[in-house]
């Protein structure tokens, strides 16, 4: 497990097994008394633990396409829109 520093905030990465025993990631973060309950506000509104709210989520950011790349296909589709036009 190691650590990284992140504007006063520790953020520790390692592993773990599930019950299955299959290897998991894991993530420890620092949080502010008040970020502490903001999370747990959230995640019983939502039904699921501070965990399961948390990885729910980070999944979800996860699997959004990257923005840049969705720049440069968007630049490069307008650029060439009456190539593609005319090839059609």
């Amino acid at each position: 497990m190691f650590g990284l520093a992140n504007a006063g905030r520790v953020i520790s990465l390692g592993k773990a097994r599930d019950p299955r025993g299959d290897v998991m990631a894991t993530i420890s973060i620092t949080l502010s008394d008040a970020g502490l309950d903001e999370l747990r506000t959230r995640s019983a509104h939502a039904g699921l633990t501070p965990e399961a709210f948390l990885s729910r989520h980070a999944e979800q950011l996860l699997e959004r396409p990257d923005e840049a790349f969705q720049q440069a296909a968007a630049y490069v589709l307008a650029k060439n829109a009456e190539l593609y036009r005319r090839l059609a």
